[in-house]
């Protein structure tokens, strides 16, 4: 799906600029004077408390009236949905995100017809006409009247939305003051992407639009130049770090988690995704993920390789790492031949879990996981050594984590017994594979294993962080630091509980 997404990119570069900027075409609603005002590529991560309120505070204008795009905008279907590689959003130009939000969501409703049988697997929290497009040619184009826009600009609400480290969030409200809201949500939540060169975004974004269809992440409703459009949970809340182990937290996400992996969908052969793009191929098309193999290290020895470089040629970020090669080896070399892999969140952190007080009866579920950026096919018991050690603490506030609050061990048996509960209840599906592991003891020796490479993951994670986006936002070079001197501390654990010293 990866080159569905990039030849979409590459069909609209006439209408780039090579400063990382794209020209919009905007016409003032009073004459027809055009000018040209140009909407910021990717932006780096920015403090998540400040609020926008309404965005009609700070317009742009022309001669006093507000600037409103020009009729048609071209966009193409990927995974089922519109991507409008031309248009950017930025923090600092409310009107940008205005314009890819309705923008999105009216190229959603052009496809209109959703009659297709499978439309009852979709997430309930998508639009009807999201459910099940019918056959859409690859291009199109979106056209908005320049009158509407006013009413866009003047009416939909925004408000950056505290939460992640690595993207920048809006929530915008209000769509219903243009939008049919039978047919559309009246909030949404705009992700911004940051971390740049460390996401595949297109895949992320096709393990996204996958996930949301199975009802596992929150409905995905498009994508745009430096960004995408997702279902805002109105009623759900992201867990305070501290709250990880309280029991009726600590089970319901256990819970969820081995739903998540039961999906087994890096299982499904893809030889197909990559030349589809039309919404009734990619609807046909089941595959989560591009490869049946675990990415977790070809994952690490890439983030190793940039972490030298950032190393050597940044100031800010003065670690010694040349003896990690080998960490990386050993490390590897301790992976269980057995071990489970299947599709794996990866950053299961307080902030990434959203969490119901009071569930609707229809919908008993309390846990919604999110943020899959870091999704893909691994290990099982990293994810789940992963999860543990986000109880310490970390990004987006903490950058020494407290490794005092890692999870006791009747919290670790518990969370196992509970995975493996749920397992055991999937595996009675039709065509369901036996589980792999004999007891929650066996999964959580494979969790210890698997912290070792967790520290390392997020350890030179952090040192890349530090090179491309700075430590003002949080300091990424001190939380590397803790997790690096972390892995160390583990390491002599395993060593002394196994009696294997000298390998390093």
């Amino acid at each position: 799906m990866a080159s569905a997404y990039r030849q979409a990119r590459e069909a609209s570069e006439p209408a780039a600029v090579h400063d990382g900027t794209t020209k919009t075409t905007v016409m003032d609603s009073s004459s027809s004077m055009s000018v040209s005002s140009s909407s910021s590529g990717p932006t780096t991560t920015t403090p998540r408390s400040t609020a926008l309120g309404s965005a009609s505070s700070a317009l742009r204008t022309v001669t006093g009236t507000p600037l409103v795009v020009a009729h048609d905008v071209p966009f193409n279907w990927v995974d089922g949905l519109p991507y409008i590689p031309t248009r950017f959003a930025d923090l600092a130009d409310p009107q940008s995100i205005q314009r890819v939000v309705a923008l999105l969501l009216q190229a959603t409703l052009s496809n209109t017809n959703t009659t297709t049988p499978d439309s009852t697997d979709h997430a309930p929290d998508q639009p009807p006409s999201v459910h099940s497009p019918n056959p859409t040619p690859p291009t199109s184009t979106v056209a908005i009247a320049p009158d509407d826009w006013n009413v866009i600009y003047s009416s939909f609400q925004l408000e950056q939305v505290a939460g992640g480290i690595t993207n920048t969030l809006v929530r915008v409200t209000n769509l219903s003051s243009f939008f049919d809201p039978t047919t559309t949500p009246d909030s949404v939540l705009v992700r911004i992407f940051g971390a740049v060169g460390l996401i595949d975004r297109d895949e992320e974004t096709h393990v996204l639009a996958r996930l949301a269809v199975r009802g596992i992440a929150p409905a995905y409703y498009g994508r745009f130049g430096n960004g995408r459009l997702e279902a805002w949970r109105d009623g759900m809340r992201a867990l305070a770090t501290y709250e990880l182990g309280e029991p009726d937290k600590l089970v319901p996400i256990a819970r969820e988690v081995a739903r998540l992996h039961h999906t087994h969908l890096h299982d499904i052969d893809r030889s197909d995704a990559d030349n589809e793009s039309t919404p009734q191929n990619n609807d046909n098309n089941d595959s989560i993920t591009s490869t049946h193999e675990p990415t977790l290290w070809t994952q690490l020895y890439d983030w190793y390789d940039q972490a030298l470089v950032a190393t050597a040629s940044t100031k800010s970020v003065t670690l010694e790492l040349s003896s990690y090669r080998a960490e990386l080896d050993w490390v590897r070399s301790l992976t269980p031949p057995d071990t489970p892999i299947a599709f794996c969140h990866n950053d299961l952190l307080a902030a990434n879990i959203l969490y119901n007080d009071n569930p609707d009866p229809t919908d008993p579920r309390v846990i919604q996981l999110i943020d899959f950026e870091y999704g893909g096919t691994n290990y099982v018991a990293f994810d789940i050594a992963n999860h543990f050690n986000e109880f310490a603490g970390g990004p987006p506030t903490h950058p020494v984590p407290d490794y005092d609050n890692l999870p006791t061990p009747a919290q670790q048996l518990l969370f196992a017994e509970t995975y493996l509960e749920q397992e055991q209840e999937l595996q009675q599906q039709p065509g369901a594979t036996t589980t792999a592991w004999k007891s929650a003891r066996e999964l959580l020796d494979h969790v210890r294993i698997f912290a070792l490479a967790n520290h390392l993951y997020w350890g030179l994670w952090a040192v890349n962080q530090a090179a491309t986006e700075g430590c003002d936002a949080f300091d990424y070079r001190t939380y590397a630091v803790n997790r690096l001197k972390q892995y160390h501390v583990v390491k002599q654990e395993y060593a002394d509980s196994t009696a294997i010293n000298g390998h390093v």
